[in-house]
């Protein structure tokens, strides 16, 4: 329960630097530079739960771009939480589609239903 409290309240606050513009505030959560030092480089069953949380928010609330929001606040809850995760965007032609999803690690995906067929620019 406390996970999607969490979520909810990270959707609004993404939501919000989104809408207006103020990607300074939320560049730290997206910035994968080498300075972090992380506890955890693999899933687990807080990954799992915080996944299923953050879907089951997300799920309720957006209506379009919902796995850039689910990536998004992922995250920033697991990086909270010291676990190494990057995320990747991946685009496909023709025609134009765009996905987001979550590495944990080296290999792991979060929200990365279908992934494999984009090509990934981040």
């Amino acid at each position: 329960m406390l996970y999607k409290i969490e979520a909810y309240f990270t959707y609004l606050y993404l939501r919000r630097h989104l809408e207006n513009k103020d990607y300074s505030k939320i560049k730290y959560f997206f910035d994968s530079d080498g300075q972090r030092t992380y506890k955890y480089d693999c899933c687990d069953s807080k990954t799992e739960k915080i996944a299923e949380a953050v879907s089951n928010v997300v799920g309720k609330i957006v209506k379009s771009n919902e796995c850039l929001y689910k990536s998004g606040i992922g995250l920033i809850m697991l990086r909270r939480r010291k676990y190494k995760v990057n995320i990747k965007i991946g685009i496909q032609f023709p025609p134009f589609r765009s996905h987001a999803w979550l590495e944990v690690g080296t290999d792991q995906k979060l929200f990365g239903e279908g992934s494999e067929k984009y090509t990934v620019i981040k």
